[in-house]
């Protein structure tokens, strides 16, 4: 379930590359985004944790002020674990291979966007109860294999090829897989915001 998730994940980045490349050489109305951002991720169950991301993004011109920006891109969110009851505890550590596409508006510099993103599990983090190693949850995973969201973000130009600010990720379902007969159930939406650095061309 998860390979297959993985691969679908890498081969749909590597054909949205290809495509974005060729088309790029052929046209100056697309501009190349190599993005990288570090922040702070949580949910409504957890602690605050770190999150990192690196990404891609076509951004494609429309109007003058208007565009929109395919990306995809490789995001850790690293959160502690759920607290219901439970003795002991780790570090959860979720890998995600990301896809997202943003309406953006540009003015004076300043580039606002927002659109929905999508995210596939690419690692299974599973629960451990140090306090009963023979635990039934024990080795039972913790969230489901997909996520989505709302993504928004503003950044600002600075020189040439160089955009800096802010971007967000809102997780809307409830990605917390339920044990209701190992009294583990709830709700864990994941989301994080970061700062980021842009370099563009």
């Amino acid at each position: 379930m998860r390979s297959s998730h993985l691969i679908k994940a890498v081969v749909i980045s590597l054909v949205t590359v290809s495509i974005c490349s060729l088309a790029s050489a052929q046209t100056k109305r697309l501009d190349n985004n190599i993005q990288l951002g570090i922040g702070v991720s949580g949910s409504n169950s957890g602690d605050a944790g770190l999150a990192t991301k690196l990404s891609y993004g076509l951004d494609i011109a429309i109007t003058p002020s208007w565009s929109i920006m395919p990306s995809i891109g490789h995001q850790i969110l690293n959160e502690y674990i759920f607290y219901f009851g439970m003795v002991g505890g780790d570090y959860d550590i979720f890998e995600m291979a990301t896809f997202s596409v943003a309406p953006r508006f540009h003015k004076n510099g300043v580039n606002i966007g927002v659109g929905p993103y999508f995210s596939w599990i690419l690692g299974d983090e599973t629960y451990y109860i140090d306090a009963d190693p023979n635990d039934p949850l024990n080795n039972k995973s913790e969230i489901g294999s997909f996520d989505y969201g709302i993504q928004p973000s503003i950044s600002f130009d600075v020189r040439k090829h160089w955009r800096f600010g802010v971007e967000a990720e809102i997780g809307l379902p409830n990605v917390m897989i339920q044990y209701p007969e190992y009294q583990m159930t709830g709700t864990r939406r994941l989301k994080a915001i970061m700062a980021t650095a842009c370099f563009h061309f």
